[in-house]
């Protein structure tokens, strides 16, 4: 989340790989390790390509961060990242920061609610004796998904429909502590001028922006919290992967062999 590398966010991406040339489990326990190596982290070039220049802001190559390194990243950016304010035209100053931050979010928010779904997919192929820690690897990844969404909205927060009028306007930010609030009607944009309250305009509609370095803080206790769950998914992947593969399913779970095949109850 930088204007020199917009594209650094965490990523978390499994594959399905289907064959019946391996064993049972094999493919599955192939994406966790690669999951487990992107969690891990490091860096990317981008933008190396001759002529991509011309679609950046600074000549390439660039670096990306990625992993649980790119969340320090993410830290210091909600912290330490200039406070919105209004320019000379009346627009939200700095914009492409919220646009930043709200595309990484939601990327992030998307891959662990397919990791989560994919993940609980492998309970099937793996040891009874650790389907504890893929399971609570799950819950790691629902409650990352819980705060990213809680900082994703501290950044750009939809008024509801419910808010008529500027009062309700007025409640509503009083309750929920955003920085950046979108006012989907213009009218009601004005109206807030009557209550101290300048609309902004940004490529997405009318903002209301209260900024603050204590706002700031509550998103930076966020981030730290996300790392925390992501570290700790991190460490029950490490410890699972090895286990994940054929497992016995039992005499009465056995899967049909070829002499079962096309029988009937009553053969």
């Amino acid at each position: 989340a930088s204007p020199e590398g917009w594209a650094r966010n965490p990523v978390f991406a499994l594959g399905e790989a289907r064959t019946g040339l391996e064993a049972r489990g094999a493919p599955e326990r192939r994406s966790v390790e690669s999951g487990i190596r992107l969690f891990e982290g490091g860096t990317i070039d981008y933008g190396t390509h001759p002529g991509e220049e011309v679609y950046m802001g600074n000549p390439g190559p660039h670096t990306a961060r990625y992993g649980l390194p790119a969340y320090e990243l993410l830290s210091t950016d909600v912290e330490k990242e200039p406070l919105l304010n209004a320019n000379a035209d009346g627009e939200a100053a700095n914009f492409g920061f919220i646009w930043r931050l709200d595309a990484q979010l939601g990327h992030l928010q998307h891959d662990r609610s397919h990791g989560t779904t994919y993940l609980r997919g492998l309970l099937r192929h793996i040891d009874p004796d650790y389907r504890g820690l893929l399971n609570e690897v799950t819950e790691s990844f629902e409650k990352v998904q819980a705060e990213v969404r809680l900082l994703r909205r501290l950044f750009w927060n939809p008024v509801p429909q419910w808010c008529a009028g500027p009062e309700d306007v007025m409640r509503y930010i009083e309750l929920e502590k955003s920085i950046v609030y979108w006012i989907p009607d213009d009218d009601l944009a004005a109206a807030l001028a009557n209550h101290g309250q300048s609309a902004h305009s940004t490529p997405w509609g009318k903002v209301l922006i209260l900024d603050s370095p204590e706002k700031r803080l509550r998103a930076k206790v966020l981030v730290k919290s996300i790392v925390t769950r992501e570290k700790n998914s991190l460490y029950l992947m490490q410890d699972m992967v090895g286990h994940i593969g054929e497992v016995d399913p039992g005499p009465d779970r056995r899967e049909p062999g070829p002499r079962d095949r096309g029988r009937t109850e009553g053969d």
